[in-house]
């Protein structure tokens, strides 16, 4: 029996005594490796939590159901179709960022802490294994995932109110990784095949003087500036640069300053090109030539408007 048995049971005490050797800072790194998957969902868990407390399943669901018409379906924000700012603008004033929305503000969640206790609780629940050790690892993990989205949030202009430590950053975490349904992802492999050809159409048009792009952004005609007002309200360019073009956290558009050039073929570039280190986006994958004309011709138009409020110049007198 001995003989049979004596090897395993050497090895076994072995690697019992082994384990006891092993040094702090190597047991640190095993259980860092563990919870590396695991830690940075603490702040989605969260997120899940306030989107609950808040109620947002009145009005919104996590997959795409055509037969439930009076649901806002969230399915495939993972796909980061909106930024971490556009999240905290929206959840901020929502009718600032989404026309005719019924949806209401949260001002609570830009105050509100992030409980620590809480979100113990919440993580007890999904993983009955957790050690009173492994608190330490669970809290670095989120306050760096938060750090993260607060960093996006300022890059886009929006100041670090200590944000890392607020529930709007648990979840706008939540909202970015709802994941995609098959509904969804067959509506994405369409809207994605359009943007290729929103895009390649944009890359083949000229922007000679003589070109219909040119013509409609040089045109003073009032159905092509009506046609560029509904774009600049319906595609939200009001939500940085107000809805007078007075400025706001993008420049003012009616005072005669421009930071990237003044000229059509200029203002047509930065709408279809977008800046995106500066929170610019590009609309060359959301509009057509045609349309990026048109928004042209209705931002020229503004130039001396003096709408009230206006920001303070910025870049270089045309």
């Amino acid at each position: 029996m001995i003989k049979k048995y004596g090897f395993s049971l050497i090895a076994l005490f072995a690697i019992i005594l082994l384990s006891f050797c092993l040094p702090v800072n190597k047991k640190q790194q095993q259980q860092q490796a563990f919870f590396a998957d695991t830690l940075p969902t603490a702040l989605e868990l969260y997120g899940s939590y306030v989107y609950q407390r808040e109620a947002c399943s009145n009005c919104h669901s996590l997959l795409y159901d055509s037969t439930n018409n009076h649901l806002i379906s969230l399915d495939g924000l993972s796909n980061k179709r909106f930024s971490d700012s556009w999240h905290y603008r929206h959840i901020m004033d929502p009718a600032a960022m989404t026309i005719d929305s019924r949806m209401p503000a949260f001002p609570a969640l830009f105050v509100k802490k992030i409980k620590n206790d809480k979100l113990l609780q919440l993580y007890l629940q999904q993983n009955n294994n957790h050690r009173s050790s492994d608190s330490a690892i669970l809290y670095k993990k989120l306050q760096q995932q938060a750090a993260t989205i607060a960093q996006n949030l300022q890059k886009d202009g929006i100041p670090n109110y200590n944000l890392q430590q607020k529930e709007i950053v648990a979840l706008i975490a939540y909202l970015q990784q709802i994941p995609s349904g098959p509904q969804r992802r067959y509506k994405d492999s369409l809207w994605t095949a359009a943007i290729k050809n929103q895009m390649a159409a944009w890359d083949n048009t000229p922007l000679n003087d003589s070109s219909t792009v040119m013509r409609l952004a040089n045109s003073n005609n009032k159905d092509t500036i009506a046609m560029g007002t509904n774009l600049f309200t319906t595609r939200i360019c009001f939500a940085c640069h107000g809805r007078q073009g007075e400025g706001g956290v993008g420049p003012n558009l009616t005072d005669g300053y421009w930071l990237h050039g003044s000229s059509s073929k200029q203002i047509m570039l930065l709408i279809a090109n977008g800046i995106p280190d500066r929170g610019m986006q590009a609309f060359k994958s959301q509009l057509t030539p045609e349309e990026i004309g048109q928004l042209t011709a209705y931002i020229r138009s503004l130039k001396n408007s003096n709408p009230p409020n206006a920001k303070l110049p910025q870049g270089e007198k045309e």
